[in-house]
């Protein structure tokens, strides 16, 4: 079973997504939004989380249930790390 304390910190991700693409990280956060995608064979979930820690929004993709979790609920999220997008138009 992974330990919540153990993962390295999301500010460590966000400072070096490359070096950290494959590492299972964990945090809490605020749900921002999460929808339902019916278009695979298995139930997918996708959506932002905008974590406690560090700056920015988390996107994720979530295989199964998602149980009662809706937008604005206060989450625990655990995932692997696979890189960081950026956006010309933002500061």
């Amino acid at each position: 079973m992974f330990e919540f304390n153990n993962s390295p910190s999301i500010k460590l991700a966000e400072k070096d997504a490359a070096r950290m693409r494959g590492a299972v990280i964990c945090f809490r956060g605020e749900l921002l939004q999460m929808q339902r995608d019916d278009s695979v064979a298995e139930t997918l979930h996708y959506g932002t989380l905008s974590p406690d820690e560090g700056r920015g929004i988390v996107h994720f993709f979530s295989g199964g249930t998602t149980g009662e979790l809706v937008d604005g609920d206060q989450t625990r999220f655990c995932g692997v790390v696979t890189g960081r997008w950026t956006f010309q138009n933002t500061i």
